[in-house]
Protein backbone atom coordinates (compact mmCIF):
# COMPACT_ATOMS: atom_id res chain seq x y z
CA UNK A 1 0.00 0.00 0.00
CA UNK A 2 0.70 3.44 0.45
CA UNK A 3 2.71 5.45 2.73
CA UNK A 4 1.54 8.12 4.73
CA UNK A 5 3.18 10.65 7.88
CA UNK A 6 3.13 11.25 11.51
CA UNK A 7 5.41 11.95 14.34
CA UNK A 8 7.55 8.89 14.23
CA UNK A 9 7.90 9.51 10.11
CA UNK A 10 6.63 7.67 6.94
CA UNK A 11 4.42 5.12 7.70
CA UNK A 12 2.43 2.50 5.68
CA UNK A 13 -1.07 3.98 4.84
CA UNK A 14 -2.88 0.70 5.56
CA UNK A 15 -2.45 0.97 9.57
CA UNK A 16 -4.17 4.71 9.14
CA UNK A 17 -6.98 3.03 7.09
CA UNK A 18 -6.71 0.28 10.03
CA UNK A 19 -7.20 2.47 12.99
CA UNK A 20 -9.16 4.72 11.40
CA UNK A 21 -11.71 1.79 11.03
CA UNK A 22 -11.27 0.56 14.59
CA UNK A 23 -12.09 4.33 15.59
CA UNK A 24 -15.14 4.52 13.51
CA UNK A 25 -16.78 1.17 15.04
CA UNK A 26 -15.51 2.09 18.34
CA UNK A 27 -17.97 5.18 18.52
CA UNK A 28 -21.22 3.73 17.11
CA UNK A 29 -20.85 1.12 19.94
CA UNK A 30 -19.75 3.21 22.46
CA UNK A 31 -22.85 5.28 22.13
CA UNK A 32 -25.35 1.87 22.34
CA UNK A 33 -23.59 0.35 24.77
CA UNK A 34 -20.84 0.33 27.74
CA UNK A 35 -21.42 -3.25 29.05
CA UNK A 36 -19.98 -6.66 27.76
CA UNK A 37 -20.81 -5.64 24.91
CA UNK A 38 -18.58 -3.02 24.22
CA UNK A 39 -15.62 -5.19 26.19
CA UNK A 40 -16.35 -8.08 23.71
CA UNK A 41 -15.45 -5.12 20.79
CA UNK A 42 -12.13 -4.57 22.79
CA UNK A 43 -11.35 -8.22 22.25
CA UNK A 44 -11.85 -7.81 18.38
CA UNK A 45 -9.49 -4.62 18.06
CA UNK A 46 -6.77 -6.69 19.86
CA UNK A 47 -7.54 -9.66 17.08
CA UNK A 48 -7.30 -7.30 14.17
CA UNK A 49 -4.15 -5.55 15.49
CA UNK A 50 -2.67 -8.42 16.09
CA UNK A 51 -3.15 -10.02 13.12
CA UNK A 52 -1.49 -6.75 11.06
CA UNK A 53 1.45 -7.06 13.49
CA UNK A 54 1.83 -10.53 11.77
CA UNK A 55 1.14 -9.52 8.12
CA UNK A 56 3.80 -6.96 8.66
CA UNK A 57 6.05 -9.50 10.21
CA UNK A 58 5.93 -11.78 7.29
CA UNK A 59 6.10 -8.78 5.22
CA UNK A 60 9.92 -8.02 6.30
CA UNK A 61 10.64 -11.23 6.61
CA UNK A 62 10.18 -11.74 2.91
CA UNK A 63 12.29 -8.84 2.13
CA UNK A 64 14.37 -9.83 4.74
CA UNK A 65 14.74 -13.03 1.96
CA UNK A 66 15.34 -10.82 -1.17
CA UNK A 67 17.56 -9.14 0.19
CA UNK A 68 19.76 -12.26 0.79
CA UNK A 69 18.90 -13.58 -2.48
CA UNK A 70 22.13 -13.15 -3.86
CA UNK A 71 22.37 -14.61 -7.41
CA UNK A 72 19.73 -12.24 -8.99
CA UNK A 73 22.42 -9.48 -7.95
CA UNK A 74 24.69 -11.41 -10.60
CA UNK A 75 21.91 -11.61 -13.07
CA UNK A 76 20.34 -8.29 -13.59
CA UNK A 77 21.95 -5.99 -11.32
CA UNK A 78 20.22 -2.97 -12.48
CA UNK A 79 17.02 -4.56 -11.96
CA UNK A 80 18.23 -5.99 -8.93
CA UNK A 81 19.35 -2.84 -7.77
CA UNK A 82 15.78 -1.01 -8.50
CA UNK A 83 14.48 -4.31 -6.27
CA UNK A 84 16.82 -4.09 -3.29
CA UNK A 85 16.31 -0.12 -2.89
CA UNK A 86 11.80 -1.05 -2.97
CA UNK A 87 12.86 -3.64 0.25
CA UNK A 88 14.99 -1.16 2.17
CA UNK A 89 12.40 1.49 1.95
CA UNK A 90 9.55 -1.08 2.56
CA UNK A 91 11.32 -2.65 6.34
CA UNK A 92 11.86 1.30 7.03
CA UNK A 93 8.44 1.95 6.47
CA UNK A 94 7.64 -1.21 8.30
CA UNK A 95 9.88 -0.10 11.45
CA UNK A 96 7.88 3.40 11.62
CA UNK A 97 4.48 1.85 11.48
CA UNK A 98 5.16 -0.66 13.99
CA UNK A 99 6.37 2.45 15.95
CA UNK A 100 3.48 4.22 15.13
CA UNK A 101 1.14 1.29 16.04
CA UNK A 102 2.78 0.58 19.88
CA UNK A 103 2.21 4.29 20.49
CA UNK A 104 -1.35 4.50 19.33
CA UNK A 105 -2.77 1.32 20.66
CA UNK A 106 -2.48 2.57 24.32
CA UNK A 107 -4.41 5.59 24.12
CA UNK A 108 -7.02 3.59 22.34
CA UNK A 109 -6.89 1.24 25.46
CA UNK A 110 -7.51 4.27 27.69
CA UNK A 111 -10.41 5.57 25.81
CA UNK A 112 -12.16 2.02 25.91
CA UNK A 113 -11.42 2.12 30.07
CA UNK A 114 -13.25 5.24 30.08
CA UNK A 115 -16.32 4.07 27.66
CA UNK A 116 -16.84 1.11 29.66
CA UNK A 117 -18.62 0.05 32.48
CA UNK A 118 -17.05 0.88 36.29
CA UNK A 119 -16.84 -2.85 37.18
CA UNK A 120 -15.45 -4.45 33.61
CA UNK A 121 -12.60 -1.27 33.27
CA UNK A 122 -9.70 -3.90 34.46
CA UNK A 123 -10.39 -6.38 31.98
CA UNK A 124 -8.93 -4.29 29.36
CA UNK A 125 -5.45 -4.28 28.66
CA UNK A 126 -3.43 -2.95 25.42
CA UNK A 127 0.17 -4.22 27.10
CA UNK A 128 0.14 -7.26 25.04
CA UNK A 129 -0.67 -5.43 21.44
CA UNK A 130 1.96 -2.82 21.89
CA UNK A 131 4.64 -5.30 23.05
CA UNK A 132 3.70 -7.03 19.61
CA UNK A 133 4.43 -3.96 17.62
CA UNK A 134 7.73 -3.28 19.84
CA UNK A 135 8.70 -6.25 19.20
CA UNK A 136 8.29 -5.95 15.58
CA UNK A 137 9.94 -3.00 15.10
CA UNK A 138 13.38 -4.72 16.35
CA UNK A 139 12.90 -7.50 14.05
CA UNK A 140 12.13 -5.38 11.38
CA UNK A 141 15.46 -3.41 11.85
CA UNK A 142 17.52 -6.75 12.43
CA UNK A 143 16.11 -7.97 9.26
CA UNK A 144 17.60 -4.77 7.86
CA UNK A 145 21.11 -5.30 9.59
CA UNK A 146 21.12 -8.78 8.39
CA UNK A 147 19.92 -8.23 4.51
CA UNK A 148 22.49 -5.25 4.52
CA UNK A 149 25.35 -7.64 5.62
CA UNK A 150 24.85 -9.95 3.71
CA UNK A 151 25.05 -7.37 0.82
CA UNK A 152 28.37 -6.25 1.39
CA UNK A 153 29.34 -9.34 0.39
CA UNK A 154 32.41 -9.01 3.39
CA UNK A 155 33.05 -12.19 4.45
CA UNK A 156 32.93 -14.19 0.70
CA UNK A 157 35.26 -11.21 0.01
CA UNK A 158 37.67 -12.32 2.67
CA UNK A 159 37.83 -15.95 2.15
CA UNK A 160 37.87 -15.60 -1.71
CA UNK A 161 40.98 -14.01 -1.82
CA UNK A 162 44.96 -16.17 -1.75
CA UNK A 163 46.30 -14.24 0.88
CA UNK A 164 49.43 -16.25 1.24
CA UNK A 165 49.84 -16.11 -2.90
CA UNK A 166 50.04 -12.04 -2.59
CA UNK A 167 53.15 -10.62 -3.50
CA UNK A 168 52.47 -7.10 -3.18
CA UNK A 169 50.36 -4.97 -0.98
CA UNK A 170 48.23 -1.93 -2.69
CA UNK A 171 45.36 0.13 -2.49
CA UNK A 172 42.74 -1.25 -0.59
CA UNK A 173 41.00 -4.58 -2.20
CA UNK A 174 37.56 -4.46 -4.49
CA UNK A 175 35.64 -6.61 -2.21
CA UNK A 176 36.17 -3.21 0.52
CA UNK A 177 34.97 -1.02 -2.32
CA UNK A 178 31.80 -3.60 -3.35
CA UNK A 179 31.02 -2.77 0.91
CA UNK A 180 31.38 0.95 0.49
CA UNK A 181 28.25 0.81 -2.53
CA UNK A 182 26.37 -1.86 -0.57
CA UNK A 183 26.69 0.93 2.33
CA UNK A 184 26.15 4.33 0.36
CA UNK A 185 22.50 2.18 -1.73
CA UNK A 186 20.89 1.45 1.54
CA UNK A 187 22.20 3.56 4.46
CA UNK A 188 20.98 7.25 3.25
CA UNK A 189 17.51 5.67 2.48
CA UNK A 190 17.42 4.07 6.61
CA UNK A 191 18.89 7.71 7.33
CA UNK A 192 15.86 9.77 6.01
CA UNK A 193 13.26 7.23 6.78
CA UNK A 194 13.44 6.23 10.35
CA UNK A 195 13.53 8.19 13.62
CA UNK A 196 16.97 9.28 15.14
CA UNK A 197 17.17 6.53 17.78
CA UNK A 198 15.94 3.93 15.76
CA UNK A 199 18.83 4.79 12.66
CA UNK A 200 21.45 5.17 15.71
CA UNK A 201 20.03 1.19 16.91
CA UNK A 202 20.76 0.43 13.27
CA UNK A 203 24.35 1.44 13.41
CA UNK A 204 25.16 0.03 16.48
CA UNK A 205 23.34 -3.34 15.38
CA UNK A 206 25.16 -3.58 12.16
CA UNK A 207 28.88 -2.48 13.66
CA UNK A 208 28.41 -4.81 16.29
CA UNK A 209 27.22 -7.58 13.69
CA UNK A 210 30.13 -7.26 11.00
CA UNK A 211 33.20 -6.55 13.23
CA UNK A 212 33.54 -10.57 14.51
CA UNK A 213 32.08 -11.86 11.57
CA UNK A 214 35.59 -10.02 9.78
CA UNK A 215 37.06 -11.53 12.76
CA UNK A 216 35.96 -14.95 11.96
CA UNK A 217 36.73 -14.90 8.31
CA UNK A 218 40.62 -14.25 9.25
CA UNK A 219 40.24 -17.60 10.91
CA UNK A 220 38.51 -19.53 7.83
CA UNK A 221 41.37 -18.16 5.61
CA UNK A 222 43.77 -20.71 4.62
CA UNK A 223 47.05 -19.41 5.15
CA UNK A 224 49.00 -15.93 5.10
CA UNK A 225 52.30 -14.71 3.71
CA UNK A 226 53.30 -11.33 5.50
CA UNK A 227 52.25 -9.96 2.34
CA UNK A 228 48.73 -10.85 2.43
CA UNK A 229 48.17 -10.10 5.81
CA UNK A 230 49.74 -6.59 5.71
CA UNK A 231 47.21 -6.10 2.48
CA UNK A 232 44.41 -7.57 5.18
CA UNK A 233 44.96 -5.14 7.67
CA UNK A 234 44.83 -2.56 5.46
CA UNK A 235 41.51 -3.74 4.23
CA UNK A 236 40.59 -4.14 8.29
CA UNK A 237 41.46 -0.42 8.71
CA UNK A 238 39.24 0.29 5.46
CA UNK A 239 36.00 -1.63 6.65
CA UNK A 240 36.68 0.30 10.20
CA UNK A 241 36.50 3.49 8.72
CA UNK A 242 33.39 2.72 6.34
CA UNK A 243 31.56 1.77 9.86
CA UNK A 244 32.83 4.36 11.95
CA UNK A 245 31.80 7.25 9.06
CA UNK A 246 28.02 4.93 9.35
CA UNK A 247 26.47 7.57 11.31
CA UNK A 248 26.98 10.55 8.50
CA UNK A 249 25.77 8.43 5.49
CA UNK A 250 22.52 10.93 3.88
CA UNK A 251 21.21 11.54 1.38
CA UNK A 252 23.05 14.57 0.65
CA UNK A 253 26.24 12.81 0.98
CA UNK A 254 25.13 10.09 -1.48
CA UNK A 255 23.99 12.63 -3.89
CA UNK A 256 27.48 13.95 -3.50
CA UNK A 257 29.60 10.63 -3.92
CA UNK A 258 27.56 9.86 -7.33
CA UNK A 259 28.36 12.71 -8.60
CA UNK A 260 31.63 12.36 -8.03
CA UNK A 261 32.29 15.54 -5.56
CA UNK A 262 33.35 13.22 -2.91
CA UNK A 263 31.67 13.15 0.80
CA UNK A 264 30.69 16.87 0.50
CA UNK A 265 27.23 17.12 2.60
CA UNK A 266 27.96 14.56 5.22
CA UNK A 267 26.65 17.42 8.17
CA UNK A 268 26.16 14.05 10.93
CA UNK A 269 28.27 13.97 13.80
CA UNK A 270 29.60 10.47 14.60
CA UNK A 271 28.87 9.81 18.51
CA UNK A 272 31.59 9.01 20.74
CA UNK A 273 30.41 5.98 22.08
CA UNK A 274 29.77 4.68 18.59
CA UNK A 275 32.94 5.62 17.52
CA UNK A 276 34.70 3.82 20.26
CA UNK A 277 32.09 0.46 20.05
CA UNK A 278 33.52 0.19 15.99
CA UNK A 279 37.57 1.12 17.43
CA UNK A 280 37.20 -1.58 20.01
CA UNK A 281 35.38 -4.11 17.77
CA UNK A 282 37.19 -3.50 14.68
CA UNK A 283 40.69 -3.83 16.71
CA UNK A 284 40.19 -7.24 17.41
CA UNK A 285 40.25 -8.02 13.85
CA UNK A 286 43.65 -5.63 13.27
CA UNK A 287 45.30 -7.42 17.03
CA UNK A 288 44.93 -10.51 15.17
CA UNK A 289 46.39 -9.76 11.73
CA UNK A 290 49.34 -8.22 13.71
CA UNK A 291 49.53 -11.55 15.36
CA UNK A 292 49.73 -13.11 12.10
CA UNK A 293 52.08 -10.63 10.84
CA UNK A 294 54.87 -10.85 13.93
CA UNK A 295 57.70 -13.38 14.09
CA UNK A 296 57.40 -16.79 14.71
CA UNK A 297 60.23 -16.78 17.44
CA UNK A 298 58.56 -15.38 20.35
CA UNK A 299 54.76 -16.08 18.84
CA UNK A 300 52.79 -16.86 21.85
CA UNK A 301 54.21 -13.72 23.74
CA UNK A 302 52.86 -11.77 20.90
CA UNK A 303 49.48 -13.29 21.08
CA UNK A 304 49.47 -13.07 24.87
CA UNK A 305 50.12 -9.71 24.34
CA UNK A 306 47.51 -8.24 21.84
CA UNK A 307 44.82 -10.79 22.21
CA UNK A 308 44.61 -11.40 26.03
CA UNK A 309 41.16 -12.66 25.35
CA UNK A 310 42.11 -15.73 22.86
CA UNK A 311 42.16 -19.40 23.57
CA UNK A 312 44.54 -21.63 22.62
CA UNK A 313 42.46 -23.17 19.88
CA UNK A 314 42.86 -19.74 18.36
CA UNK A 315 46.72 -19.72 18.90
CA UNK A 316 46.52 -22.75 17.41
CA UNK A 317 44.98 -21.80 14.33
CA UNK A 318 47.13 -18.61 14.20
CA UNK A 319 50.29 -20.80 13.69
CA UNK A 320 48.33 -23.01 10.66
CA UNK A 321 47.99 -19.49 9.51
CA UNK A 322 51.40 -18.78 9.40
CA UNK A 323 52.38 -21.77 7.49
CA UNK A 324 52.79 -23.93 10.32
CA UNK A 325 51.93 -27.82 10.02
CA UNK A 326 48.94 -28.93 11.56
CA UNK A 327 51.17 -31.08 13.75
CA UNK A 328 53.77 -28.35 14.41
CA UNK A 329 50.66 -26.14 15.15
CA UNK A 330 49.76 -28.24 17.80
CA UNK A 331 52.63 -29.15 19.65
CA UNK A 332 53.08 -24.80 19.92
CA UNK A 333 49.69 -24.88 21.36
CA UNK A 334 49.67 -27.86 23.88
CA UNK A 335 53.20 -26.05 24.91
CA UNK A 336 51.34 -23.04 25.56
CA UNK A 337 48.65 -24.60 26.89
CA UNK A 338 51.58 -25.95 29.60
CA UNK A 339 52.54 -22.66 30.23
CA UNK A 340 55.40 -23.00 27.66
CA UNK A 341 54.67 -20.03 25.78
CA UNK A 342 54.84 -17.54 29.05
CA UNK A 343 57.40 -18.81 30.89
CA UNK A 344 60.99 -17.89 31.77
CA UNK A 345 63.05 -20.00 29.64
CA UNK A 346 61.26 -20.15 26.28
CA UNK A 347 58.03 -19.77 24.14
CA UNK A 348 55.50 -22.26 22.71
CA UNK A 349 57.48 -21.69 19.65
CA UNK A 350 60.54 -20.63 20.50
CA UNK A 351 62.79 -18.38 22.73
CA UNK A 352 60.92 -16.00 24.93
CA UNK A 353 61.51 -13.17 26.88
CA UNK A 354 59.49 -11.37 29.45
CA UNK A 355 59.45 -8.26 30.18
CA UNK A 356 57.84 -6.69 32.94
CA UNK A 357 56.01 -9.98 33.57
CA UNK A 358 53.65 -10.04 30.30
CA UNK A 359 52.73 -13.97 29.89
CA UNK A 360 54.36 -14.34 33.38
CA UNK A 361 52.95 -16.08 35.95
CA UNK A 362 56.10 -14.58 38.09
CA UNK A 363 55.44 -10.88 38.02
CA UNK A 364 58.55 -8.66 36.70
CA UNK A 365 61.53 -9.30 35.67
CA UNK A 366 64.69 -8.15 37.30
CA UNK A 367 66.73 -6.08 34.78
CA UNK A 368 70.34 -5.55 33.76
CA UNK A 369 72.54 -3.22 35.85
CA UNK A 370 73.74 -1.83 32.26
CA UNK A 371 70.42 -0.01 31.89
CA UNK A 372 70.79 2.96 34.60
CA UNK A 373 67.57 4.90 35.92
CA UNK A 374 67.82 7.50 32.97
CA UNK A 375 67.12 4.45 30.69
CA UNK A 376 64.11 3.19 32.46
CA UNK A 377 61.74 5.33 35.18
CA UNK A 378 61.59 4.20 38.24
CA UNK A 379 63.09 0.70 37.94
CA UNK A 380 65.23 -0.68 40.31
CA UNK A 381 69.04 -1.90 39.06
CA UNK A 382 70.00 -5.31 39.15
CA UNK A 383 72.90 -7.40 38.70
CA UNK A 384 73.67 -8.61 35.34
CA UNK A 385 73.36 -11.86 36.45
CA UNK A 386 69.98 -11.84 37.68
CA UNK A 387 68.30 -12.40 33.97
CA UNK A 388 69.83 -14.59 31.97
CA UNK A 389 70.47 -13.00 28.19
CA UNK A 390 67.07 -13.17 25.82
CA UNK A 391 67.66 -14.77 22.78
CA UNK A 392 67.24 -12.39 19.37
CA UNK A 393 64.35 -14.10 18.67
CA UNK A 394 62.76 -13.21 21.62
CA UNK A 395 63.59 -9.37 21.61
CA UNK A 396 62.15 -9.23 18.40
CA UNK A 397 58.85 -11.19 19.35
CA UNK A 398 58.61 -8.40 22.26
CA UNK A 399 59.75 -5.46 20.10
CA UNK A 400 57.23 -6.29 17.06
CA UNK A 401 54.74 -6.64 20.07
CA UNK A 402 55.43 -2.94 20.82
CA UNK A 403 55.32 -2.05 17.00
CA UNK A 404 51.81 -3.93 16.80
CA UNK A 405 50.06 -1.97 19.29
CA UNK A 406 51.57 0.80 20.95
CA UNK A 407 48.70 1.00 23.47
CA UNK A 408 50.33 -2.17 25.09
CA UNK A 409 53.76 -0.62 25.99
CA UNK A 410 52.64 -0.29 29.47
CA UNK A 411 52.39 -4.31 29.54
CA UNK A 412 55.84 -4.09 29.19
CA UNK A 413 56.76 -2.21 32.23
CA UNK A 414 58.17 0.95 30.13
CA UNK A 415 56.46 4.58 30.91
CA UNK A 416 57.68 6.05 27.13
CA UNK A 417 59.65 9.70 26.81
CA UNK A 418 60.24 9.38 22.99
CA UNK A 419 58.05 9.36 20.07
CA UNK A 420 56.44 5.55 19.21
CA UNK A 421 58.99 4.76 16.62
CA UNK A 422 62.16 6.21 18.27
CA UNK A 423 61.52 4.49 21.66
CA UNK A 424 60.86 1.23 19.62
CA UNK A 425 64.27 1.36 18.06
CA UNK A 426 65.51 2.45 21.47
CA UNK A 427 63.66 -0.50 22.95
CA UNK A 428 65.49 -2.31 20.46
CA UNK A 429 68.87 -1.41 21.27
CA UNK A 430 67.87 -1.67 24.84
CA UNK A 431 66.73 -5.24 24.87
CA UNK A 432 70.23 -6.44 23.08
CA UNK A 433 72.48 -4.37 25.75
CA UNK A 434 72.30 -7.32 27.46
CA UNK A 435 73.35 -9.57 24.96
CA UNK A 436 76.97 -7.66 25.64
CA UNK A 437 77.80 -8.21 21.99
CA UNK A 438 77.28 -4.89 19.29
CA UNK A 439 77.32 -7.74 16.00
CA UNK A 440 74.43 -8.96 17.98
CA UNK A 441 72.75 -5.81 17.95
CA UNK A 442 73.24 -5.10 14.17
CA UNK A 443 72.00 -8.44 13.79
CA UNK A 444 68.80 -7.68 15.26
CA UNK A 445 68.56 -4.29 13.43
CA UNK A 446 68.56 -6.15 10.54
CA UNK A 447 66.34 -8.90 11.47
CA UNK A 448 63.60 -6.10 12.55
CA UNK A 449 64.08 -4.41 9.47
CA UNK A 450 60.15 -5.72 8.06
CA UNK A 451 58.83 -4.51 11.40
CA UNK A 452 59.68 -0.70 11.89
CA UNK A 453 62.20 1.73 9.95
CA UNK A 454 65.59 1.05 10.79
CA UNK A 455 66.79 3.75 13.26
CA UNK A 456 70.80 4.05 14.32
CA UNK A 457 71.06 1.32 16.58
CA UNK A 458 74.91 1.89 16.55
CA UNK A 459 74.74 4.89 17.95
CA UNK A 460 73.36 4.25 21.02
CA UNK A 461 75.05 1.73 22.43
CA UNK A 462 78.11 1.92 24.17
CA UNK A 463 81.19 -0.12 23.69
CA UNK A 464 80.40 -3.55 23.36
CA UNK A 465 82.07 -5.29 26.16
CA UNK A 466 82.14 -2.27 28.75
CA UNK A 467 79.11 0.58 29.95
CA UNK A 468 80.34 3.24 31.99
CA UNK A 469 78.89 3.61 35.70
CA UNK A 470 77.51 6.60 35.24
CA UNK A 471 75.97 6.03 31.75
CA UNK A 472 72.74 4.25 30.22
CA UNK A 473 72.83 1.62 27.88
CA UNK A 474 71.27 4.60 25.67
CA UNK A 475 71.87 8.17 24.96
CA UNK A 476 70.22 10.17 26.90
CA UNK A 477 68.62 12.08 24.49
CA UNK A 478 66.75 8.58 22.92
CA UNK A 479 65.94 7.52 26.22
CA UNK A 480 62.89 5.31 27.39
Amino acid sequence: GGAGSSSSGEVLASAGQVFLNIKKVFRRCSNLTRGKTLLALHAVFTRVLKAYASKLNTRAQSAGRILGDLKKKEKDKDKDAAEVSAEYRCLCLIVNTAEYCSETVGPLGESMRRMLDVNLREQVDAAETEDEFASLVTAALTTLVSGLEARTELVTGIIKINWGALELVGDQSTYVDSCKAALLAAVPRVHATVSENYFRFFCDKFAGSVAPKVYGAVFRCKRFSDTGAQQLLLDAHAVKMLLIDLPTYTTARETAVASGGGLVGASAVVPASYSRLVTREMGKCEALLKVILSPADGLAETFRALLPGGSIADFRLVCELKGMKKTEAAAAADAMARGGGASRGGGAVGGGLNVGGVGSSGGSVARSSRVTHADISGTEHASASAVPAPSPGAAIASAAAYVAAPEKAAAFGFRLRRPPLVAVSSLAALLVVGLGSLRRAEALAGELGGVLPQGDLRGRIHDKNTVPKNAGGVDGEDAI
